[in-house]
């Protein structure tokens, strides 16, 4: 099934002023195990997604290079089954992330939030 969709979890994001929004994108499977790529028509973009690690009942690490305009943006997230990711989910995070070309000061643990979603988030961007 070359053309298989795989319709991603929505994702809750929250600013600084409590106000949220979810965002969700339809993604396309590749013949690379964990690998999916979609265009997000929000942002203008062409994203090229890893699921790098998962825990089912734990925790999952995603890795996508985007790209607008020729220029490349790595965006690595962490998403927790908890409120509260571990130190030792956050640290393996951080190395992850310092290992994929990302500034150790461009990353970011966002606090825990206790949205309906129920899981924490951490984000990582490299410039």
């Amino acid at each position: 099934m070359e053309n298989m969709l795989l319709r991603m979890l929505g994702v809750l994001l929250c600013a600084a002023d409590g106000s949220c929004w979810r965002a969700t994108h339809v993604a396309k499977k590749t013949d690379t195990p964990g690998r999916f790529i979609f265009h997000s028509h929000v942002w203008n973009d062409d994203n090229d997604m890893r699921i790098v690690e998962v825990v089912y009942d734990n925790y999952a690490l995603a890795h996508t290079i985007k790209t607008k305009n020729g220029v490349q943006l790595v965006l690595n997230k962490l998403y927790s089954r908890t409120t509260q990711a571990s130190n030792d989910l956050q640290q393996k995070f951080r190395q992850f992330s310092l290992d994929t070309g990302v500034l150790a000061e461009n990353i970011l643990i966002l606090p825990p939030n206790a949205a309906p979603e129920k899981r924490s988030q951490v984000l990582t961007l490299s410039t």
